[in-house]
């Protein structure tokens, strides 16, 4: 198994946004293995071609981790329950993954002038407006895949 996607949720007014997230996955021109839905809202939902987790509090970003865990593919996928994806998105994120196996590849980051430089004050690096990959100093966690090592290597450095 390759790609598994998880969508962490947790905003009831965002619910409505998942069917169409799903769709737009399981269409594209890389379709994932398994989609995980981690719902950490009160309320039990259901998500036609997805598996739905029912959380048993709202985890809040560590229900990214706990997905992960579950996971069976050998790269990860983050989505904000905010975010979808165009017809190609998964192929190409997949494509720079195999590529740099050893980063997480993002649709968004925030670069680094100097060390001594405000966070208020780093510019914003955004996927749609650039015809060549960069570097980032920092993703922005709302669509990023990895290898389940690097995410492992990340998640071994916290207690």
């Amino acid at each position: 198994m390759n790609i598994s996607v998880i969508i962490p949720h947790y905003y009831v007014g965002r619910r409505g946004n998942l069917e169409i997230i799903v769709r737009d996955l399981r269409t594209g021109s890389r379709v994932p293995d398994e989609i995980i839905i981690w719902n950490n809202e009160s309320a039990t939902i259901f998500v036609k071609d997805a598996l739905v987790v029912q959380s048993p509090r709202n985890l809040g970003a560590q229900a990214r981790i706990v997905a992960a865990m579950m996971a069976r593919g050998e790269r990860i996928l983050f989505l904000d329950n905010d975010v979808s994806v165009y017809h190609q998105t998964v192929e190409e994120l997949y494509d720079w993954s195999r590529a740099h196996e050893n980063s997480v590849v993002t649709l968004e980051g925030r670069e680094r002038p100097s060390p001594l430089t405000p966070y208020s004050r780093w510019p914003k690096i955004y996927g749609k407006g650039l015809a060549t990959p960069r570097s980032v100093f920092l993703s922005l966690g709302r669509g990023e895949m990895m290898m389940r090592s690097v995410l492992l290597s990340v998640v071994s450095d916290f207690p």
